[in-house]
């Protein structure tokens, strides 16, 4: 839902392309369209910066939960 929201009404031509849009999803897919990503955990920004940033973090994050399952 959140993939249709973002390209059919968010990025459409003449409609909110050249403004400012907060959209919060679980949807990993659309950081890559995203200018600036902030990351919550536990009710508090984790990261905020650019997409490269953002899956540097989120490499690192998922590692370190990898090696504490095992």
């Amino acid at each position: 839902m959140a993939h249709h929201i973002f390209n059919k009404c968010l990025r459409a031509p003449n409609m909110l392309r050249d403004k400012a849009v907060l959209l919060v999803t679980h949807n990993l897919q659309l950081v890559t369209q995203s200018d600036t990503v902030c990351l919550l955990h536990h009710h508090r920004a984790a990261y905020v910066g650019d997409v490269a940033g953002f899956l540097e973090v989120s490499r690192t994050h998922c590692l370190a939960l990898a090696e504490l399952k095992h």
